[in-house]
């Protein structure tokens, strides 16, 4: 009896200090109150807030047939344990659960904890460490004083730092760019497709800068070891200054390494040497910092405590909107299972791994949000069931995502997609090292994004990619905008990338604005590429045989995801009829490849295999000599078969 009337209170309350009336119908909506700097005896109601998230929704439970709104009033709340939703807190369609800022308050939900206590280096051995420059710039607080014992690996998923809601930097050399492998110990023990290497660690490198590492005991390296690809970060083992010759510890990256390739140190005290740059001596737990500007005990550095910030797990009918998150070791907003949930207006950055992720969890979105400040991965999509191909409908639509893959520089595009049925719309994609959307499974739609200043440092990779499956068909990629992409020191970035044998993927009515290999279809089946604007490409469409020449090598794992699905099943068969023998007739071959009504302002247009071209169908393609589409990329010239794209739909225009 007593725990009926203290809800009943708080309810009431709620409805008195509220617009809408909580008690008048069955649908009207209960609203809870919670403010960070509440007492923790608060009821919930506008004037006297709950102090923590977890009061609220373990009162939201208790109104299961009536809307709840949550409302956080404004100011940081610093979370000591991830904030989780069970299926107990599931709601029904008619009685969502929405977790919002009121009104237009600033809300900021972190997994960060407060560092405010700091020093002057005074330790003489740390001092001579230091460079002579920086010797007194530099602070020293410990981290065991604040309860933090778990630092992580410098490797990744151990803590970062941040000060001003900007990403300290871990020291590193050299401060900007890379070093080369000079030439390597062990040569020519590792060859792949004619590019020479070695299994073994071991290299040499040109410069002194090793000489100021002889009393550094955690030495790390970044590197594109063998591919441009693919990015690794490696302990050292051992430095030979007389020598010129690094050692890493093993287990030795997978491809191996070769002469030329790029790495930088980091994780070291000697190289603490310009503003914003931190390293942690794990072993002590003191954290030395090079601040930018003084460090003022209100706003003082922060670093990182949680691995996760937001978890849902079979939850439905759910929003969270209007908040910030930020701080995390691993990943920001997870949504597992369920129905009907939404994240929107939510700005999460400051991500050690993946910004948000919607597995499973149908008729789901992520809308008019910010990601940005990532470690790996921004968003992951992926659900429906592939066997029997029924689509999932989770959606990416209008968001801002930038400064990705910042930590793990490769296999972290901008928006992972996977499943059946998702889509990805009006999204911009920019400014980082690596792929802009990375696509899986079956018949999704990506549709009216602006992609840009992606593949920053790696090449033979795509501003949208899929690789390596013949049964992953039937998305429609058309109305985006992807500019400026050239992949590092302009060697080898694609616009879309089919790569090695992915089939049956239509490409429709997409702008190509200096992109250096616009659509490189990498030896795969049954792609339709028809009405695109190609300008200022190197290469506008690309298409070769490599099934049948040097990348044979790929068919063990083309066949081995061809039988993890039914593709002789009839539904498969009714929407996919060309793969039901491609086992068996022109195997391997690129055959059903259509090139139509496409508008090249380029300077070559048809790159494709010579082999290839009589497997590939050419259709009514215009080569247009001169001054390239200004005004929105229309086409004024009546060119028969092509259609004006809708330039002044793509990006974020319109709010759905």
């Amino acid at each position: 009896m007593v725990k009926f009337s203290l809800i009943f209170v708080v309810v009431l309350c709620c409805c008195c200090c509220c617009c809408c009336s909580c008690i008048s119908t069955e649908q009207s909506s209960v609203n809870i109150f919670v403010a960070p700097m509440s007492y923790e005896s608060g009821t919930g109601t506008l004037t006297s807030p709950f102090s923590r998230l977890s009061q609220a929704t373990h009162l939201a439970r208790q109104f299961k047939n009536r809307p709840v709104n949550i409302w956080l009033r404004a100011g940081t709340y610093y979370l000591n344990q991830t904030f989780k939703l069970s299926d107990k807190d599931s709601r029904l369609p008619y009685a969502p659960l929405t977790i919002s800022a009121y009104m237009d308050e600033k809300v900021e939900i972190k997994g960060t904890i407060r560092l405010p206590f700091w020093n002057k280096v005074v330790n003489g051995d740390v001092l001579a460490r230091l460079p002579k420059s920086v010797r007194k710039s530099v602070f020293v607080t410990n981290l065991k004083q604040y309860g933090i014992s778990d630092f992580g690996s410098p490797k990744g998923g151990g803590i970062e730092l941040f000060h001003y809601d900007k990403k300290m930097q871990i020291s590193r050399y050299p401060n900007n760019g890379h070093l080369t492998i000079s030439k390597l110990v062990e040569p020519n023990t590792k060859i792949i497709r004619s590019h020479k290497g070695s299994i073994a660690g071991k290299f040499f490198y040109q410069g002194d800068f090793a000489s100021r590492w002889g009393k550094e005991t955690d030495i790390w390296l970044h590197g594109y070891w063998f591919w441009d690809w693919r990015d690794e970060k490696q302990a050292v083992n051992t430095i030979d200054i007389k020598r010129n010759i690094i050692e890493l510890k093993k287990p030795y990256h997978g491809y191996g390494y070769r002469k030329g390739q790029n790495y930088y140190a980091y994780n070291l005290l000697a190289e603490l040497d310009e503003p914003n740059e931190w390293y942690l001596d794990r072993v002590s737990g003191n954290l030395y910092l090079y601040p930018n500007s003084e460090i003022e005990k209100n706003s003082p550095p922060e670093v990182s405590i949680l691995d996760n910030i937001i978890e849902l797990t079979d939850v439905s009918n759910v929003t969270i909107k209007n908040i910030s998150v930020s701080g995390s070791r691993a990943n920001g907003i997870s949504i597992k299972q369920g129905v009907n949930n939404t994240i929107e207006h939510v700005n999460v950055k400051h991500i050690g791994n993946m910004g948000v992720q919607i597995i499973q969890s149908p008729n789901s979105s992520i809308i008019n949000s910010e990601i940005h400040s990532i470690g790996g991965i921004a968003i992951t999509i992926d659900g429906g069931d592939r066997a029997k191909l029924i689509s999932a409908n989770i959606c990416a639509i209008n968001n801002k995502i930038f400064n990705y893959a910042t930590v793990n520089n490769t296999f972290s595009p901008g928006i992972s997609l996977n499943g059946v049925g998702n889509c990805v719309k009006h999204n911009n994609i920019f400014d980082s090292p690596y792929i802009g959307i990375w696509f899986k499974g079956n018949n999704h739609l990506i549709e009216y994004n602006e992609i840009h200043d992606v593949v920053k440092q790696s090449n033979d990779a795509g501003a949208i990619y899929a690789g390596r499956d013949w049964s992953a068909r039937g998305t429609v990629i058309r109305h985006n905008y992807l500019h400026d992409i050239n992949g590092y020191k302009g060697k080898g970035a694609k616009g879309i990338y089919l790569d090695d044998e992915f089939s049956g993927v239509q490409i429709y009515g997409n702008i190509f604005d200096n992109v250096r290999d616009a659509v490189f279809i990498g030896g795969g089946r049954d792609n339709i590429v028809d009405n695109n604007l190609f300008i200022n490409s190197y290469r506008s469409i690309y298409i070769d045989v490599r099934g049948v020449e040097w990348g044979r090598g790929a068919i063990t794992q083309l066949k081995n995801k061809l039988k993890k699905v039914p593709y002789q099943s009839t539904i498969w068969q009714k929407q996919y009829p060309e793969l039901s023998n491609v086992l068996t007739v022109n195997s391997r071959l690129p055959v059903g490849n259509v090139v139509s009504n496409n508008v090249f302002f380029d300077r070559k247009w048809n790159s494709v295999y010579p082999k290839a071209k009589p497997y590939v169908s050419f259709k009514n393609n215009h080569h247009l000599v001169g001054s390239k589409p200004t005004d929105n990329y229309q086409v004024h010239k009546l060119l028969a078969g092509f259609n004006n794209i809708p330039f002044d739909k793509i990006g974020i225009k319109y709010k759905e």
